[in-house]
């Protein structure tokens, strides 16, 4: 009971920090926000998309997934550059 509320919480708080009316960031949005983006990629690790039973919610966090993962990408790639140079 108490792993199957922890769950219910952890997924609200997943879907307002994504956007729980279902809105999808772009990657360049996840690169302007850090924190968000850092949230959203420790949310989708420790609870998959595919793991959420509700479609609009598995749909919009699958994009915000997928595009916070390329930012964070983009932006290591970045600071990596940077340094060398």
């Amino acid at each position: 009971m108490k792993n199957r509320l922890a769950f219910v919480l952890s997924s609200l708080a997943a879907g307002m920090v994504a956007g729980c009316s279902g809105s999808v960031h772009s990657v360049q949005w996840y690169q302007q926000h850090d924190t968000e983006r850092k949230a959203v990629l420790k949310d989708c690790a420790e609870h998959p998309p595919y793991d959420v039973g509700m479609v609009k919610y598995h749909l919009s966090a699958e994009q915000n997934c997928s595009n916070a993962a390329s930012a964070q990408t983009i932006s290591s790639t970045n600071a990596s550059n940077s340094q060398k140079g």
